[in-house]
């Protein structure tokens, strides 16, 4: 009969005989080998220092695992054999070297990994101090302390004396070197009276994972940080990359104040602090800081603050802002938010985001505001009284407001503060500034409240006047308002100036969606009520759509619209918004206007006349587009070498060099606006000829003198008005038809009776501003005179043969003298005397024959040569 079967495997021995081993046994083997593997795959891959945890490489936690004694809720601490100190564990590291404890402190001395717990339960007697100032000095740099926070509970308020002042310890304090904290399960630490929850100073603290921090809920007043500075110490260089924390801090009502929840203790700054992920909630109740930023007092800046994602809420107390300066005219700089959740609410005279208000040596001020950027994210920031939700403090400036692709709602509960811009004035303060406020591409709502411009000028009824210089809205949807409740306070821009205002300039709006609801008296767009501006608002509008505007149309029937009583910039002009899933809430558009068609013809051959020249021969044609516009263009007149401000319709009437100038002005219609336009075209009035009635000639007596003949040195013009104008000149004889030579002075006529002379003569217009409008060419004629006897009368048979009275005896014929002696051998011709104008020269056979007779005794006779002297 077989033996029976044993429930066990036989094994060989090295005694050659065979091992049993129990099933039971070998299950227990099994599991346990399996409870190891597991615990080694469970380990969090993204841990950095998982590869520098201890040799068992186990994290804190549980495993579900119910095998050979273990039950399923084994804590993992018994596995991994932390090292007890006092009322913690630490693993990790070695006692000693790394991380030591004595006199209720335990100290992290080098930058190994550490986990530390409690041993049992929160403690009120110990706390945790990073030095690492042994292992950075022997690695010649600083060495960051690494510690994971597994729901560490820590309460220091019994420290110290917040009645008497006296600081106590803190529950983690960063005395050197550095300090990379991870949270993880939930962390609870309450400081003492003068002490931060995690107090680092200015040395570098990053905090993340993914448990919770809870700092001071119990609302122990410390006048101190809730993470940063101590009371008088700053807190700086501070990195949030995860995690939650819950911060809460509390100041003193009166006297030192308190410190930021996260950033500067009272009369600390807060600088360098940066929000890349994690959930943070940082409160400041009671006479505080900033939520972020700087404490309370006049060194209580903000300085370096930058959010890149997570959900930020911050709320800042009385005097102080929401994320920013901490308050007592402290300086807010440098803020940036580019992605996350933000909150932001500024306490009493806090800003939301900015500034903060409190009383120096001079009386009340607030400290400059500097370069708030909001390029990402979704931002609501609001504040309680007198401050910018976004921007300065009561009686506080801002220079340099950029938002950019985000979502940022600015609400003033109450006060005189612009929604986005300058805290408000009164005559406590100096007047107040905003400038440099850009928004692009964003979604912004600004509300203002009690004399505040949504965008823009606090209210500054009281002292003077705030000024606002540059505000730019582009691609964004912008919807701005301020309160119109009661005349006595409100009065303020929806974008400009507040109540008061003072010179508002550089409003640009090149596009978005914009609504803007003004106050009482003040511009929806521009300057407040009571303005104390020395000009209008300047206010440049090429882009958007609108909710609302004053539209008319003229008797062209196109549009003459404004936005907002604003008239968009030249080139541009309101149309209809056609865009339906615009056009109920913001039915009109500026748009840029289209050139029109236009041209302009002059004629030719014009001349003076003494009257306006002819303008039917003007033509200009115009069109805007389709729609013919030639009957509307206007047409204007300049000297050619005028400026463009002498145009006239005046038409002219001087002879010169013209340009008439056709123009139209812009024109709109619901759906299409076009530009003005011009064009210009040369033209010509030519100079007028002249009449000049010169002498023909006559029977003079030998010896008589050429200057004794009348002759005139004006001519006659254009007949103007029945008055003939006169064009001054000179009249000039010569004795050669090339009129290249003058008779002498004192020239007389000489010569047988009978005997013809003949002279020369020329008209030469003068060339001044009395004859502009004539020609300039001269007028040439001949005069041919008859020499009569001396003694007679040239003129008829009487014996006053002269006509003058005279016996006519006195005058004797004179040889002519020679060309040497200055006078000219004169043929013989007819003897009428006539006009130039009718001269008709007549060569009658007798007077040949005469002068043929004359010729031949002359050469018979070898008589002298005569000559005209």
């Amino acid at each position: 009969m077989k033996a029976a079967r044993s429930n066990a495997f036989e094994l060989p021995d090295n005694r050659g005989g065979a091992l049993c081993c129990p099933i039971g046994v070998l299950a227990a083997a099994l599991i346990t080998l399996l409870l190891a593997c597991t615990l080694a795959a469970s380990s969090d891959p993204d841990t950095a220092w998982a590869g520098e945890q201890s040799a068992n490489g186990l994290d804190a936690g549980s495993a579900d695992v119910s095998a050979a004694g273990m039950s399923a809720d084994a804590n993992l601490r018994d596995v991994r054999a932390a090292a007890p100190a006092g009322a913690f564990l630490v693993e990790g590291g070695t006692e000693t070297t790394d991380w030591s404890y004595s006199n209720n402190v335990l100290t992290v001395l080098t930058g190994t990994p550490l986990t530390i717990s409690m041993s049992s339960g929160p403690t009120s007697s110990d706390r945790i101090v990073i030095d690492t100032s042994a292992a950075s000095a022997a690695a010649g740099g600083t060495v960051a302390a690494k510690v994971t926070f597994d729901s560490v509970s820590i309460d220091t308020r019994s420290t110290g004396d917040e009645s008497a002042r006296t600081v106590g310890k803190p529950p983690v304090h960063v005395l050197s070197g550095a300090l990379d904290l991870k949270l993880a399960g939930e962390t609870a630490l309450i400081p003492a009276y003068g002490c931060a929850c995690v107090q680092n100073g200015e040395n570098a603290l990053t905090i993340s994972g993914v448990g919770k921090l809870l700092g001071n809920q119990d609302g122990i007043s410390t006048s101190a940080a809730c993470i940063g500075g101590g009371v008088g110490e700053s807190g700086s260089n501070i990195t949030i990359d995860g995690g939650t924390l819950v911060l809460k801090t509390v100041g003193r009502d009166t006297g030192i104040g308190g410190g930021a929840a996260i950033g500067g203790g009272a009369g600390g700054a807060g600088t360098n602090i940066t929000i890349n992920d994690g959930s943070v909630e940082a409160r400041v109740s009671s006479y505080g800081g900033a939520g972020i930023g700087g404490g309370w007092g006049q060194n209580g800046d903000g300085k370096d603050i930058t959010i890149n994602g997570g959900i930020v809420v911050a709320n800042g107390s009385y005097g102080g802002a929401g994320i920013g300066a901490g308050g007592s005219g402290a300086v807010a700089e440098n803020i940036s938010i580019t992605g996350g959740t933000v909150t932001a609410k500024g306490g009493s005279y806090g800003a939301g985001i900015g500034g903060a208000f409190g009383w120096d040596a001079s009386g009340k001020s607030a400290g400059s505001v500097k370069n708030i950027s909001i390029t990402g994210g979704s931002v609501t920031a609001s504040t309680v009284y007198g401050c910018a939700a976004i921007g300065a403090a009561l009686y506080g400036s801002v220079d340099g407001i950029t938002i950019k692709n985000a979502n940022v709602t600015a609400t003033v509960e109450n006060g005189s503060g612009a929604a986005i811009g300058s805290g408000g004035g009164d005559s406590w303060g100096a007047p107040t500034s905003a400038s440099n406020i850009v928004i692009e591409n964003a979604e912004v709502t600004a509300k203002a409240h009690g004399g505040g411009a949504g965008i823009g000028g606090g209210s500054a009824s009281r002292n003077g006047g705030g000024t606002v210089s540059g505000i730019t809205i582009e691609d964004s949807i912008v919807t701005a308002s301020t309160r119109r409740e009661n005349p006595d306070f409100d009065g303020a821009s929806a974008i400009g100036g507040g109540k008061g205002s003072g010179d508002v300039s550089g409003i640009v709006i090149s596009g978005g969606q914009i609504t803007a609801t003004g106050s009482f008296d003040a511009d929806a767009i521009g300057d407040g009520a009571e303005s104390t501006a020395a000009h209008e608002a300047e206010v440049t509008i090429t882009g958007g759509v609108f909710g609302a505007g004053t539209f008319a149309k003229d008797d062209a029937d196109q549009w003459v619209g404004d936005v907002y009583a604003v008239l968009p910039a030249a080139g541009y002009a309101v149309v209809a918004n056609a865009e339906a899933a615009t056009a109920t809430s913001h039915p009109y558009e500026v748009v840029g206007q289209s050139a029109p068609s236009i041209s302009v013809s002059a004629p030719s051959g014009l001349v003076y006349s003494g009257e306006p020249i002819d303008g039917s021969g003007f033509t200009a044609k115009a069109s805007y587009g389709a729609t013919d516009a030639s009957s509307s263009a206007v047409l204007e007149y300049k000297l050619a070498s005028a400026a463009d401000s002498a145009y006239s319709a005046v038409l002219p009437i001087s002879a010169g060099a013209y340009t008439v100038r056709a123009m139209v002005g812009p024109w709109a219609t619901e759906s299409v606006a076009y530009a003005g336009a011009s064009a210009e075209a040369g033209f010509s009035v030519a100079k007028a000829a002249f009449a000049f009635d010169g002498p023909a000639g006559c029977t003079v007596r030998a010896g008589s003198r050429l200057d004794e003949i009348a002759v005139s040195n004006v001519a006659q013009g254009i007949a103007v008005n029945g008055t003939v104008e006169s064009v001054q000149g000179r009249f000039i004889w010569y004795t050669d038809e090339a009129r290249t030579q003058m008779p002498a002075e004192g020239f007389s006529f000489s010569g047988n009776p009978g005997s013809t002379a003949i002279l020369y003569w020329s008209f030469v217009p003068a060339e001044n501003k009395a004859n502009a409008n004539y020609t300039t060419d001269p007028v040439e004629g001949i005069a041919a005179f008859t020499i009569a006897q001396a003694g007679t009368d040239p003129g008829d048979k009487s014996d006053d043969e002269l006509g003058d009275g005279s016996d006519g005896g006195k005058s004797e014929i004179r040889d002519l003298p020679s060309p040497e002696a200055g006078g000219a051998a004169l043929p013989s011709v007819g003897d009428a005397c006539f006009p130039v104008t009718l001269i008709v020269i007549v060569v009658l056979s007798s007077v040949l024959a005469a002068g043929a007779a004359f010729v031949r005794r002359a050469a018979s006779t070898g008589a002298k040569r005569h000559t005209m002297r």
